[in-house]
């Protein structure tokens, strides 16, 4: 038998069983990182080696897209392995205090380019990028507490700012479209509380606002914030329980206003679908005859009218508001017919709606005002007393 045959009869030896320098040379000679992924899931043994190649590999390339996939998906374990690739000192060589963020490829003009930096972001990165999220953001989105919290633990910004990471939200702005332009000098960021109140993660909210969340919104192109809170955002998208976090909280007034003089009232009021933090929000003891505006006091109950929001104006008298206090019977009657005629697409108008307005308009003036359930008691204590 000559040497070919000798070769030919030798049984080929499994590739887990290789020695593991000659593993790292195989493995190495991969480039596409997927393949690598595959093989890790071979075995144990391949999977201690060949796990930690991979991720050893993606660190010195600064390829941070395993972490934003676990924080999306909640793989707290792949952000733990992630961290153990450290220096002779023990500090990680991938911190997670990082930002994607993107840049526009010349020669194809409209594409995108993710690429990964340092942060924090100084207000002159905020300018420069288009595009930038922490994986913060992504675990606030998912509402994943274990993942909030290891990020924090290791260096992640709990008010990290955010651009165009979401395209929805910003309907609370009467400017929404110039609000999520980055041109635009009106344009915000976002941080992960906000995101999280965004896509209805209220237990996320909590611990991010424990951990020293601003409830503040930011303008991308100053140092300036714009006048909207977390509050009036849970109260636009009808976050009920963060509504109750903020104004117990302490962390928000209940009947805080922006920067155009505008109430949480009237930002629950905007989504007729999402009324219930109306009733949260009286339950917090908001203002229900507040008057609106610098110059002309508008009561909130008019500004509701005028904004062709019956449903909502409805729910304010139920709630106790006075029709007296907005103008008497006849000016709210007046402003309510005038309200539906200046509709511009008046046959968008729910007259079932508008009727039922009219009809409580009526009644409220002819029956005794309610009053919030701290103001019921205080009467009942002076009945008591005589």
């Amino acid at each position: 038998m000559d040497a070919g045959d000798m070769a030919a009869a030798a049984p080929a030896t499994p590739i887990y069983r290789l020695p593991v320098e000659l593993l790292s040379l195989i493995i190495n000679f991969c480039s596409d990182y997927r393949e690598v992924s595959a093989l890790s899931r071979a075995s144990r043994r391949l999977n201690d080696i060949a796990g930690r190649l991979l991720y050893e590999k993606q660190v010195y390339l600064k390829n941070y897209d395993p972490v934003y996939h676990a924080a999306s998906s909640g793989c707290i374990g792949t952000i733990k392995r992630w961290l153990t690739i450290s220096s002779p000192s023990g500090s990680p060589l991938g911190p997670l205090d990082v930002y994607a963020v993107n840049t526009y490829i010349d020669k194809a003009p409209g594409t995108q380019m993710i690429s990964y930096v340092r942060g924090p972001l100084s207000l002159k990165d905020r300018r420069t990028y288009f595009i930038f999220s922490s994986p913060l953001h992504r675990a606030a989105q998912s509402g994943h507490l274990d993942v909030i919290e290891l990020l924090l633990e290791h260096g992640c910004d709990v008010n990290a700012p955010s651009l165009l990471f979401t395209k929805m939200g910003l309907s609370c702005f009467r400017d929404a479209r110039d609000r999520g332009n980055p041109q635009a000098e009106n344009c915000v960021v976002l941080t992960p509380l906000h995101v999280s109140i965004i896509y209805g993660q209220p237990a996320a909210a909590k611990l991010l606002l424990e951990r020293g969340a601003d409830v503040r919104i930011w303008l991308r192109h100053s140092d300036q914030a714009s006048g909207v809170t977390a509050l009036h955002l849970a109260a636009v998208h009808g976050r009920s329980q963060t509504v109750t976090e903020l104004v117990q909280g302490g962390y928000s007034k209940v009947d805080e206003l922006d920067g155009d003089g505008t109430p949480p009232m009237l930002y629950a009021a905007e989504h007729e679908a999402n009324l219930e933090c109306m009733d949260v929000l009286h339950r917090l003891g908001a203002d229900l005859d507040m008057q609106l505006g610098s110059d002309v006091k508008q009561p909130l109950l008019a500004a509701l009218i005028e904004k062709i929001r019956f449903k909502a104006a409805s729910r304010l008298i139920d709630l106790g508001a006075s029709v007296d206090a907005a103008g008497g019977q006849s000016a709210i009657l007046a402003l309510c017919e005038r309200a539906k005629i200046s509709a511009i697409y008046p046959d968008a108008v729910d007259l079932a709606v508008w009727n039922d307005l009219v009809a409580r308009v009526k009644s409220a003036s002819q029956e005794p005002r309610k009053f919030p359930g701290r103001f019921r008691k205080l009467l009942s204590l002076g009945r008591t007393e005589k």
